[in-house]
């Protein structure tokens, strides 16, 4: 009998092309596709939460795929784990409801960027965190991040044409020693979206911009020389992905973007 499965997995995106299959490059779906097949006795599709870049790693991620053998649910996350190579892991995994798609079910998603904010870098953390050695002022970029609270069009923190309405949660930063930690959690993100965000709010934190030029880059109808600058993809990593949570409706959130709501 077919099982539809919910899996919950962990991976060290540096030697990875990022998520997506690809013919020629390595991926984490590759590879959870390869590990799959030798269990099921034939090929097999898997379906992920988020597409994440080249080199940006993941504690969280969820995808879903179909299992046609006879282990349990235990049984089989060990197999998958015996079978996986080294930087990919499966954390949990559960029978999911028939037709359970991890993108589209999800309700948010929330992503930590590590930035390493000291004068001398550390070369035991350069594979998980953005070297800055300009001092960063963290009140500053709360207050920017504050801005960013809503539904808006993302459009100028993407890097993909035509609107992009997003409704954010929370955007935080915070210290931890020398680490500075900004977490985000929204409905969903565009391409590329929480690093521009994170460069924008690191021009911020060194005085390059002030918060009201940030801001600015929400007023999609007004003409901005501004392009924020894209952080690094290996400080990026996907904690969690929630589902049952309410989803702000497509036509809600076209409304609000318009101020009628």
């Amino acid at each position: 009998m077919t099982r539809r499965l919910r899996l919950t997995v962990e991976y060290d995106g540096s030697g990875f092309a990022g998520f997506q299959l690809q013919a020629k490059a390595r991926t984490v779906q590759g590879e959870l596709e390869r590990a799959l097949a030798v269990l099921n006795g034939r090929p097999g599709r898997i379906w992920g939460a988020g597409r994440t870049d080249s080199g940006v790693h993941a504690e969280g991620q969820v995808v879903a795929c179909e299992y046609v053998g006879p282990l349990a649910d235990a049984e089989l996350a060990r197999a998958l784990n015996g079978l996986l190579p080294s930087d990919l892991a499966v954390r949990e995994l559960e029978t999911a409801e028939n037709g359970f798609d991890p993108r589209r079910k999800a309700s948010a998603r929330t992503y930590r960027y590590r930035i390493l904010n000291r004068p001398a870098r550390s070369p035991l953390q350069a594979e998980y965190t953005w070297h800055v050695p300009t001092p960063l002022r963290c009140d500053q970029m709360n207050a920017a991040a504050e801005r960013l609270r809503g539904v808006h069009d993302f459009r100028r923190f993407a890097s993909e044409p035509g609107p992009v309405i997003r409704h954010l949660f929370d955007c935080f930063c915070h210290r931890r020693g020398d680490l500075l930690l900004v977490d985000i959690r929204a409905s969903a993100f565009a391409r590329r979206m929480v690093r521009r965000i994170v460069g924008g709010l690191v021009n911020v934190g060194s005085s390059r911009w002030q918060e009201s030029e940030f801001a600015s880059l929400l007023d999609v109808d007004r003409v901005s020389e501004l392009i924020p600058p894209s952080a690094p993809a290996h400080g990026l990593t996907l904690r969690s992905v929630e589902y049952g949570r309410r989803v702000v409706p497509a036509d809600r959130i076209a409304h609000e973007v318009a101020g009628d709501a």
